[in-house]
């Protein structure tokens, strides 16, 4: 037994979307192949986890305002799912091809996630991403067109950084390993503790480094284009 909201190719406009998981034959899923679904509130999961499914099978998009809740299957085929809430959110630790955050009060995973690419402000200026402490993998590309990546967990793990006009704050309170790039545009050094570059890095714009924080360079090249602030 199961039960479908099949998108396809269509639109979905929700203020809130439940998907309740039954025992092993009653399954509840929302699908969406290369359609839209527009939820301003939250996707929220009970139940089974494993009969509680939100599935792409194409490049559909997900545009969510609230919070996108743990408990649930999410399969991510080519999708993405754009976090343009007005009020701070979070998504569960699911595997994602593509997430965007268009949400200046921020946006932070709940756990551990995967993620392909990750575009932040590229509809809404300034803003804010945070990785809240968890590891993200895969983590391909970067595209950080405008605002700000808040880097807590121990290393930066993004292959590829798009900086355009963003800003990478490596924020943990503790020792921190600032990945060597040459695309940084604005670089922000915070929290506390030594924070060490792995090799020669280039800030295209302004470094900042905040009170009780250690910028360390080591043996390696550190060039600012812009301005230095201590302090």
């Amino acid at each position: 037994v199961s039960s479908t909201i099949a998108v396809g190719t269509g639109t979905l406009t929700a203020a809130n979307i439940t998907i309740p998981g039954g025992a092993a034959s009653y399954i509840c899923q929302l699908t969406v192949s290369t359609g839209t679904i527009n939820v301003s509130g939250n996707i929220l999961f009970s139940g089974t986890a494993a009969q509680a499914k939100l599935t792409f099978t194409g490049t559909g998009l997900l545009n969510i305002g609230g919070n996108l809740g743990a408990g649930g299957t999410f399969t991510k085929s080519t999708g993405t799912v754009n976090c343009n809430g007005t009020s701070a959110q979070t998504f569960a630790g699911y595997n994602y091809n593509i997430v965007k955050c268009n949400n200046t009060a921020g946006v932070t995973p709940l756990a551990a996630s995967t993620i392909t690419t990750l575009t932040v402000g590229d509809v809404t200026p300034s803003s804010i991403f945070n990785d809240g402490g968890f590891v993200i993998t895969t983590a391909t590309t970067l595209n950080l067109n405008t605002g700000t990546y808040f880097c807590n967990a121990a290393i930066f793990p993004w292959v590829t950084l798009a900086a355009n006009t963003g800003t990478v704050n490596y924020s943990l309170a503790g020792t921190q390993t600032v990945k060597g790039l040459a695309t940084y545009n604005n670089l922000t050094i915070s929290g506390s503790g030594i924070k060490t570059i792995s090799t020669t890095t280039t800030v295209g714009a302004n470094l900042l480094v905040s009170d009780n924080t250690t910028f360390a360079a080591g043996a390696f090249a550190l060039t600012v284009t812009g301005t230095t602030t201590v302090g």
